[in-house]
């Protein structure tokens, strides 16, 4: 297994992803030299979930290609192994991915040093130089080392003095502070310029209820984002950001205008005049009519009841209103409680209560007057 290998394997343009993982799959079985990976064709295909098919097709590409060769055989227990060998140089060749080639732009180094063995000799017995330990004793300083004078005094020496670096001018920042709970948004035309110029394209009243939103907002704001130096530029910030929502809402027939003021509520009008037959009432009918005045109410007594005639008859008592709707309301809203005041005013159970309409007085006939 050659992690330099493997690494130099992703560090390439292979060509395709399944070159990249057949080369990484082969450095991974490889030594450092490139040498050593012996493995059958369908013990590749299993391990990397290609088909055999695929696994020959893609190593034979990497023979034509200059970056694999095959050095011999091995006995295996159904017949031979091809012996496989990386070649390093060849490798090394191909030209970085992209995250590759900037560091190297930057660094200068195109690649990570890869072992290469010293075939001199063989001390190990495997073909393969065995690596010298590095010495632990400490290198000697050379002459010219040992000569030069101390970093200090070779500036000194050549009349050089260190410059202080410039100091740079702090920044003068502004104290913030809250937004006043009297805060008044400012007119249009302060504001600032790009903002100034899309309020000039809001409907009415749109801005008056984005100032109130932007002032509700800031007020219940308790962390210290909510410390402003300049509040009319946050205004026009706020405007900037607001200004699709706005206009948008525009397109979809919002209105942002305050609605009509509602009129005062005007005093329903004078009672209905006195029926006809109100003349006819008793004294049971006045004490009829303080009872329902108590019961009632001044308002309902006097819009539906006051001008009524309460007229007691043998066996009924008829109520006779000034339209048959009065006399259709009176009869649905009221007809228990004038009941009830009614049996209170006799002393007796009334039969029944009546509900009509007073009959409408003819016009007088004019004739004509001949001459």
């Amino acid at each position: 297994m050659s992690n330099h290998l493997i690494t130099e394997c992703y560090k390439r343009k292979l060509g395709s992803v399944t070159r990249l993982a057949m080369m990484a799959y082969l450095a991974d079985k490889a030594a450092d030299c490139g040498g050593g990976i012996y493995a059958s064709k369908q013990t590749m295909a299993d391990e990397l979930d290609l088909t055999k098919k695929t696994v020959i097709t893609t190593i034979q590409g990497l023979i034509a290609d200059g970056l694999l060769i095959a050095v011999g055989t091995k006995p295996c227990a159904n017949g031979h192994t091809v012996d496989y060998a990386i070649v390093v140089d060849a490798l090394l060749s191909l030209p970085l991915v992209g995250c590759w080639e900037r560091k190297a732009r930057f660094t200068g180094v195109n690649s990570s040093p890869v072992k290469r063995p010293d075939r001199s000799r063989s001390d190990t017995g495997t073909g393969v130089a065995a690596t010298p330990k590095p010495s632990l004793e400490p290198f000697p300083l050379s002459s010219a080392d040992a000569d030069d004078p101390p970093h200090e005094e070779k500036g000194a020496q050549h009349g050089k003095e260190e410059r202080p670096a410039p100091k740079r001018k702090a920044r003068e920042r502004k104290p913030g502070h809250r937004l006043p709970p009297d805060w008044e948004a400012p007119a249009p035309e302060d504001l600032p310029p790009v903002a100034a110029r899309l309020v000039a394209q809001w409907p009415d009243g749109a801005y008056e209820a984005v100032c109130e939103a932007f002032k509700l907002n800031w007020l219940a704001e308790t962390r210290a984002i909510g410390c402003k130096s300049d509040w009319t530029a946050a205004l026009g910030k706020w405007v900037n950001t607001d200004h699709p929502r706005v206009m948008h809402a525009k397109m979809r027939g919002v209105s942002f205008a305050p609605p009509p003021a509602a009129r005062p509520a005007v005093a329903s009008a004078l009672p209905p005049a006195p029926v006809r037959a109100k003349s006819r009432e008793d004294g049971r009918s006045a004490r009829v009519h303080a009872a329902l005045e108590q019961e009632l109410g001044p308002t309902t007594y006097s819009s539906w009841v006051k001008g009524a005639a309460i007229l007691f008859g043998e066996d009924a008592v008829t109520v006779v209103c000034a339209s048959p709707f009065a006399a259709g309301w009176v009869e649905n809203n009221l007809a228990i409680q004038i009941g009830a005041a009614v049996a209170a005013a006799s002393g007796s159970v009334v039969g029944r209560v009546v509900f009509q309409a007073e009959a409408s007085t003819p016009a007088p006939r004019q004739e004509a007057v001949g001459g």
